[in-house]
């Protein structure tokens, strides 16, 4: 599940997705000088002239059954069903510079219907190509984590820094790419005591290797591997995770991908069977402005 976060990223990088990777994560960067940008026609000395670039993208992750639990309708930690509804709206201030607000919004299929909650909001710049150096470039994504649940708002959080680095790995005259991302995640609190009886996260650490093959013009084999690390409240740091994601992407309209992958979280193997550990999950993203 965890590639779900670079899927957004990519999305929030570029207007274009990289299947399996928030998001997901093979970056592509637009090859156009301006892009998006609208020239008038020049004469003489006349200056072109760029209309303001406006993007809006959409990242839709559906969490779904447990290859143990599709029959009872929950995923592989027994929860319900849902789809983290994410909705961008950016603008270009640069070349290789944009800024904007994410929405996020979870909608639960449960015994009793369908409900919504808010998840934690952003606040995001890009910088694309931050550095380059041959076949690998950096991207450089500071965000602010906004006290949008109710969960935050019990724990008084206040807005938090996050910041997210991906290392893209692109070999020339080859069908492989690669990506390498760190997400650094600092929850602040405004009331320790109100934090400490809700256990409340303070840092979340996670890293993310991924893998992408590009089978065809509108085809790619991906597969990722998540470990995570977090601290709470009550909880010196610990490893919460080390998930491994094998999928696959189409590209099956101009700006839209739809990623179907499985999800396999490796803790816990030595006391369940690797069938109670994988889950189906499938994520659409793609670009309306």
């Amino acid at each position: 599940m965890k590639h779900l976060f670079f899927t957004s990223i990519v999305l929030t990088l570029a207007l274009q997705s990289s299947a399996f990777a928030e998001n997901s994560i093979s970056t592509e960067i637009p090859a156009a000088e301006a892009p998006n940008s609208a020239t008038a026609v020049t004469t003489g000395n006349a200056e072109a002239f760029k209309a303001p670039a406006f993007h809006g993208t959409y990242v839709g992750f559906f969490n779904g059954p447990g290859l143990n639990t599709a029959e009872s309708g929950k995923t592989k930690d027994g929860s319900d069903i849902y789809v983290s509804n994410r909705l961008s709206v950016k603008r270009d201030l640069s070349q290789n510079i944009d800024a904007g607000l994410q929405a996020r919004i979870a909608t639960s299929f449960t015994s009793d219907g369908v409900k919504a909650n808010n998840e934690y909001w952003r606040l995001f710049a890009s910088f694309k190509k931050l550095a380059s150096l041959g076949i690998i470039s950096l991207d450089l994504i500071p965000r602010v984590m906004l006290p949008s649940t109710i969960v935050a708002h019990n724990s008084t959080m206040l807005p938090s820094p996050e910041l997210i680095a991906a290392f893209n790995i692109n070999p020339s005259d080859s069908r492989f790419s690669f990506v390498y991302t760190t997400y650094f995640q600092k929850y602040l609190y405004n009331n320790d005591s109100a934090a400490l009886s809700n256990k409340a996260t303070t840092f979340d650490f996670t890293q993310s290797l991924e893998a992408n093959y590009q089978l065809g013009k509108t085809t790619q084999i991906n597969v990722g591997y998540w470990p995570e690390y977090t601290s709470t409240k009550t909880a010196a740091i610990t490893t919460t995770s080390n998930e491994v994601d094998v999928g696959m992407s189409w590209d099956f309209a101009k700006g839209w991908t739809l990623s179907p992958f499985i999800a396999t979280e490796m803790n816990g193997l030595d006391t369940a069977s690797i069938g109670k550990k994988m889950q189906a999950n499938l994520i659409l993203s793609g670009a309306f402005l």
